[in-house]
């Protein structure tokens, strides 16, 4: 299999090649030409893949490094035959870890304790299935749940 992967995606030299035939290439040099004999994509949300640029090539897949899809005609891949993948959760740990270095840094600034303080964590999906992820000592507050019993 021919793959063209964005060179900017982390992590990914070594793994992708397992799967075929890969060459790198910047997210903003995705062009007809250079992906016109490929048969899968590894992308970000640098170019925009619809008919202008897939018409014409090999592509049958696009495995999108990103949670969202906006940057892939949907409509225009799955009429022509192109499947299409994403990953949502992918950053799910660093948005975690960026929200409990901010509180972190908070506290030390304006002196307080973060166990004194409610921390409200809803994405829900009933608070991801019951996996409620929160520092020690703190109270935990499902939003969802408080919005319910009319407390929002």
């Amino acid at each position: 299999m021919k793959i063209m992967a964005d060179a900017h995606i982390p992590f990914l030299k070594e793994v992708a090649e397992q799967f075929g035939e890969v060459e790198y290439l910047p997210g903003n040099q995705f062009t007809r030409e250079a992906i016109k004999d490929k048969d899968a994509l590894i992308v970000r949300t640098v170019t925009h893949f619809g008919e202008k640029i897939l018409s014409g090539t090999n592509v049958k897949l696009i495995c999108s490094a990103t949670i969202g899809f906006d940057h892939i005609d949907t409509v225009w891949c799955d009429t022509h035959g192109i499947a299409w993948r994403t990953a949502p959760g992918c950053n799910a740990n660093s948005v975690e870890q960026y929200l409990t270095a901010s509180l972190l840094y908070l506290a030390g600034k304006y002196q307080f304790e973060l166990k004194e303080k409610n921390h409200r964590h809803c994405g829900c999906w009933k608070c991801r299935e019951q996996n409620r992820v929160s520092l020690p000592e703190t109270r935990y507050e499902c939003i969802a749940e408080r919005s319910s019993k009319g407390r929002a």
